[in-house]
């Protein structure tokens, strides 16, 4: 039997970044997401699983937040939807988290102040670097993608092995996305 303290993570699985809290790491996010103006973005926003599973109890549901294209990004050739962000502080092990993303994308979210409610087509879990082999293809197929920073890019998200948005001193890369389509037997 396997002693679950000497499992080790590999750091792919890990939230990166150096944000203590993830108060931190909403204030990074916020600045970084804000200068690309591509989206509109809601904060905290409230929501209803609209499809429970068997066996579950309700509870209310929180995502950190949900972007909307604005129409220059759609024009781009952004073809997400709206999409929902959930952020984690650094070290944060990805499992737990993609299971809270798969329970997110059976929800619905409110959008306040009008409470309009909305269902996100994607969830990117922000930091993570891109996940590799059956676990990104899992993910691909619930349309749970990533997103991080680097050196380089101020902001990517991928979707399976292919960026679908990033930006870069200014210049913004979308690319459309073809990942989460299929469904039955593969």
């Amino acid at each position: 039997m396997i002693d679950s303290s000497t499992i080790i993570h590999h750091d792919d699985e890990l939230a990166i970044g150096e944000f203590a809290t993830e108060r931190d790491v909403a204030d990074d996010f916020d600045k970084r997401i804000e200068a690309t103006k591509a989206f509109r973005v809601y904060r905290e926003v409230t929501g209803e699983i609209f499809q429970p599973r068997v066996g579950t109890r309700s509870q209310g549901i929180r995502i950190d937040r949900v972007l909307l294209p604005l129409p220059a990004t759609v024009a781009a050739g952004w073809n997400l939807g709206a999409v929902g962000i959930e952020l984690k502080r650094t070290g944060e092990k990805i499992g737990p988290v993609i299971s809270q993303a798969i329970d997110y994308q059976r929800a619905c979210w409110r959008l306040e102040p009008s409470g309009v409610l909305i269902v996100t087509e994607w969830v990117f879990l922000w930091p993570f670097r891109n996940q590799m082999f059956a676990l990104a293809s899992i993910m691909a197929q619930q349309r749970i993608g990533v997103g991080h920073f680097s050196s380089w890019n101020q902001v990517v998200l991928s979707a399976g092995s292919s960026t679908v948005f990033s930006i870069r001193d200014g210049l913004k890369e979308i690319k459309p996305c073809q990942c989460g389509k299929k469904t039955g037997s593969r």
